[in-house]
């Protein structure tokens, strides 16, 4: 699926520390609505699950998934073959065996789930290497498919903040402007300089436009 799968060169198995377990995964696709990935571990781990305003199903390809959800008193064991569904807003202790891999798919408000990935790798682990290959992959090429989609709805917060004024174009222009900034450079020294340079157009437009409308310009 070009234009939807990473191609084979960026594709790589990154370290995760989330919920007191570890395993490692290797993300496929996301944007802001989804995310297709392959998860698993070579050793036996297990914690919580997290909650997120997604919902997340798993295939399991070799090896066992035991949950245990929020509620209940018992456990559930799921083998090679088998899908489990944990629903946005859901919570429960999980746990793999040694050799489990499962194909995951992410379906909601995709930018919730992220606290959880990362907390214990900011805050525990301080794996900042790991750190950094996580938000690549996400927020860069993979995000970078959803570019045209957040640009038309720029154009339109743009017009409306503007009432199609050359506020709203230039309110357009500004975000066609951060767009690769945003989703691939990445370069947040130019992001926080151009919101500063745009203002300061604003003012002098605002200006330019009291002085024509008193017939000094």
């Amino acid at each position: 699926y070009p234009g939807h799968i990473l191609p084979d060169e960026d594709l790589q198995w990154v370290f995760v520390n989330a919920g007191g377990w570890m395993g490692s995964m290797c993300l496929l696709h996301a944007s802001i609505s989804e995310y297709v990935l392959l998860f698993g571990t070579a050793l036996d781990t297990g914690g919580h699950s997290g909650r997120y305003w997604a919902t997340i199903s798993d295939t399991i390809i070799s090896g066992t998934f035991r949950q245990w959800k929020e509620g209940s008193t018992k456990s559930q064991l799921y083998y090679p073959g088998d899908t489990l569904v944990h629903g946005a807003g859901e919570a429960a202790a999980v746990q793999w065996s040694s050799g489990t891999w499962m194909v995951e798919y992410g379906r909601g408000f995709i930018p919730s789930t992220l606290g959880f990935a990362l907390a214990d790798t900011l805050f525990s682990t301080m794996d900042f290497v790991t750190l950094l290959h996580t938000a690549r992959f996400y927020w860069g090429q993979p995000l970078g498919m959803e570019r045209a989609r957040l640009l038309r709805m720029a154009v339109v917060i743009g017009a409306w903040m503007g009432g199609g004024t050359a506020r709203g174009f230039i309110l357009v222009h500004v975000a066609f402007a951060l767009a690769d900034t945003l989703f691939s450079t990445m370069d947040f020294v130019t992001l926080l300089h151009t919101p500063r340079f745009y203002c300061k157009a604003s003012a002098l437009l605002e200006t330019c436009t009291s002085l024509q409308h008193y017939g000094l310009l």
